[in-house]
């Protein structure tokens, strides 16, 4: 299993406990927060953040159902990609579950009159893909991600786009 983090708001911290953790803070009382723990002794590379690649595994625990990092050897071709998507200007920002088939773990969101993000732990199997919708006075995107094993890729469509791609072309043919 590899580990990708994409955007600026996860981080890894000890303190009260080990996890990668993320914080949205817009002004006051438009704020969320997430993490995944990290068990046993598993310490990130302390300049890139990352932990190595298939020292680790994703579990679900049986008594409390809790997410958490483990200790372990995982060679699947899977991913554990955290990441941030922002909204537009005066707008906001959301994942589509329609579109996406990657696992979402844990999220957060928050925003406020002008700024908004979504924060989210995937896990990822190669073919997988992730889809956001950002909004704002600017006009509508669609952020869609995937993972083929080796990468994660990224394809970025305007809403007139995003209506081709999901219901095929329409119009006159010539």
């Amino acid at each position: 299993m590899e580990m990708i983090i994409e955007g600026d708001n996860w981080s890894f911290s000890a303190d009260p406990f080990p996890a990668y953790r993320t914080e949205l803070i817009f002004g006051r009382n438009k704020r969320d927060r997430a993490f995944l723990p990290v068990l046993g002794n598993l310490v990130p590379n302390t300049e890139t953040g990352l932990l190595k690649d298939g020292s680790f595994k994703v579990i679900k625990t049986k008594k409390k159902g809790t997410i958490c990092i483990v200790p372990g050897k995982d060679t699947t071709r899977r991913a554990l990609v955290l990441l941030t998507v922002h909204g537009g200007f005066r707008g906001g920002c959301c994942y589509l579950p329609e579109h996406t088939t990657a696992r979402v773990l844990v999220s957060a969101h928050a925003g406020s009159a002008l700024r908004s993000a979504i924060s989210v732990a995937l896990l990822m199997e190669p073919g997988q893909v992730a889809t956001f919708k950002s909004w704002g006075r600017y006009g509508t995107d669609f952020e869609q991600y995937h993972w083929n094993a080796n990468s994660l890729g990224k394809m970025t469509y305007t809403k007139d786009e995003w209506e081709v791609v999901t219901n095929g072309t329409e119009g006159e043919e010539l």
